[in-house]
């Protein structure tokens, strides 16, 4: 898909993300609900001869001089390793005992140096590089989002050396800390040429932005929405925003955030008995980007979530052409605020049908 949403084509019909192109292939790590978990390659060409890499538990990828490089999930935490494109010559460079944190993030290239930062539930993370020459060096920061010509991008969250909400540029020795962009940055980051890709803001109101590297502007990248002038290889500044909309329904010390995207979308709460659904507690539709929330009381609860091109009625929901995905059983805590993510989530989730979300 163009950046403006034109041109879109549909490759995989599944939840992915770590996307990466190279020799007219997508690879991808996959969150199926009844498939397999794992390093797909989509020929860009033939999307039906697509193939999974040997890799078991993938968590991140990074495309680099004919080999992909991925982190995945051990028993003894993660480790790094390298394949190639098409499932051949498989190798650990690292072991998980080297990296010893649940989540390591590949952040990019510098000649065959790669850099890496890692995030741990109970203690902190770091930011590093690898090389066969050198093996493991850290730096001076504790998380970083993105590598690009000799700089870290980060935000104030992930170095509290950092002051102030924003996306930052850091020296790889920690040094410099100069601010992009005051916006506050939530979660992913990539750099492409002269521009960083964020995701901006939180709960509703976080939006996909592009930025350009010297913070000079701002710009929402949603796809369909917004014009983009390819020659000049810049967004339109009149570009239309999307403006969205909020509703809140019940009571109680639970805050449950929801949203509803490019098609209308349905939401049923119900108090999970001996972890299957029972009663009904709250129920909302919600018309195209409408952010809703639920409140209610902690305890144990199952979420179901239908969306599909228009609302036949009560007893059907969006029939069969809707899509229908129900949670196990989960357990709010009182004084929480949860948002859920319906739209490429993974997880929890597993397919249903229209009979089974109303029920």
């Amino acid at each position: 898909m163009r950046v403006d949403g034109a041109e879109m084509e549909a490759l995989y019909p599944m939840p992915c993300h770590e996307l990466q192109i190279a020799a007219g292939r997508l690879y991808c790590v996959t969150d199926g609900f009844d498939m397999q978990t794992g390093i797909l390659c989509v020929p860009l060409d033939n999307q039906e001869d697509r193939f999974f890499l040997p890799v078991a538990r993938p968590y991140a990828l990074r495309w680099h001089d004919g080999w992909l490089y991925y982190t995945h999930y051990t028993e003894r935490g993660m480790r790094l390793g390298r394949v190639r494109g098409d499932g051949t010559a498989d190798e650990i460079l690292i072991e998980a005992e080297a990296l010893g944190y649940e989540a390591v993030n590949l952040l990019g290239f510098e000649g065959d140096t790669l850099f890496f930062s890692t995030f741990g539930l109970y203690a902190d993370g770091f930011v590093g590089s690898y090389s066969g020459d050198e093996g493991i060096r850290r730096y001076g920061i504790r998380q970083s989002f993105a590598y690009d010509d000799g700089y870290f991008y980060c935000s104030n969250e992930s170095d509290p050396a950092l002051s102030g909400n924003g996306i930052y540029r850091c020296r790889a020795d920690g040094g410099g800390g100069t601010l992009v962009s005051g916006k506050d940055l939530k979660g992913y980051m990539e750099i492409c040429g002269d521009w960083v890709f964020a995701r901006i803001g939180r709960g509703l109101n976080a939006e996909p932005m592009m930025i350009p590297k010297d913070g000079s502007a701002l710009y929402r990248t949603v796809p369909g929405f917004g014009k983009y002038d390819y020659e000049a290889n810049r967004p339109v500044d009149d570009s239309p925003k999307i403006e969205w909309n909020r509703a809140s329904f019940g009571t109680g010390n639970v805050e449950l955030i929801l949203r509803a995207y490019e098609r209308p979308a349905a939401f049923r709460l119900m108090a999970a008995v001996n972890g299957e659904p029972g009663g009904e507690v709250l129920f909302a539709r919600a018309e195209p980007y409408t952010g809703v929330k639920f409140y209610f009381d902690a305890g144990a609860y199952i979420l179901k979530t239908a969306e599909g091109p228009a609302w036949i009625g009560d007893s059907e929901a969006f029939g069969a052409g809707g899509r229908y995905l129900t949670t196990e059983s989960f357990d709010f805590l009182a004084g929480r605020a949860y948002e859920i993510a319906t739209s490429g989530t993974q997880g929890s989730f597993h397919r249903d049908d229209a009979a089974g979300f109303t029920q």
